[in-house]
């Protein structure tokens, strides 16, 4: 694409990262002085200017722009992963251990919360609906943390493994059954407490760009202001 046709391309997706970085800033607290907030801030700057730059230059604003997109959207993912594996799991059968975050060239950060099941019966008892109802919760909350953004622009915080470990967790039932696990993992996570999702979210997108791969779970425990509420 050459020309007038590219320069009208190229001013559109500007525009619309543009308005989904600026918008996530908005209600994401990064602090501006660190690392990531200053490549954020950075980045709006550079693609109000996109257009004056040289197409490889332009070409390479967007796609750093995709990128912590995909990043800070990864970081609302496993934060809403965090909020509902304390809220929802009991911390004598479950401990909960760390956010671990790696670069992946196509698709930004890969994260993930681990966590080790520490005691019999095996959490969550296929006997028992309540624990598996509120492990497909947590299974589902990273998608369901992520920020909705501006500018028409669509990302995931890659939830493609927690689809397969939903499946999985769930293949043993009927597809009633599991319809009905699903409407039940909804509801609970409807009343979750997302009030430090964005502190939260914050938080680890700071800590990884400051290149910080393992982040222990002990330390956002500050950001976690409710006890666990599983009955």
């Amino acid at each position: 694409m050459t020309g007038a046709p590219r320069t009208i391309s190229l001013a559109r997706q500007a525009s619309a990262l543009k308005e989904a970085i600026q918008g996530l800033m908005d209600r994401t607290p990064v602090d501006a002085s660190s690392m990531a907030g200053l490549q954020l801030h950075s980045l709006v700057g550079d693609l109000t200017r996109t257009i004056s730059l040289s197409p490889a230059h332009a070409d390479r604003v967007l796609l750093s722009a995709v990128q912590a997109l995909k990043d800070l959207v990864t970081a609302y993912h496993e934060a809403g992963h965090v909020l509902a594996y304390h809220a929802l799991t009991p911390r004598d059968r479950v401990r909960l251990d760390a956010v671990c975050f790696q670069a992946s060239v196509d698709s930004g950060v890969e994260a993930g919360l681990t966590y080790t099941r520490t005691a019999a019966p095996w959490w969550p008892d296929p006997a028992q609906p309540g624990e598996v109802v509120r492990e497909l919760a947590c299974i589902l909350a990273g998608r369901f943390a992520e920020p909705v953004l501006g500018g028409s622009v669509q990302l995931s915080g890659s939830d493609q493994d927690d689809r397969q470990e939903a499946a999985r967790l769930l293949e043993w039932m009927t597809e009633g059954q599991q319809a009905r696990a699903f409407r039940r993992a909804q509801e609970l996570l409807e009343n979750l407490d997302l009030h430090p999702l964005p502190h939260l979210a914050a938080h680890l997108y700071e800590r990884w760009g400051r290149g910080e791969t393992v982040i222990p779970f002990a330390e956002l425990e500050p950001f976690l202001t409710t006890e666990a509420v599983i009955q």
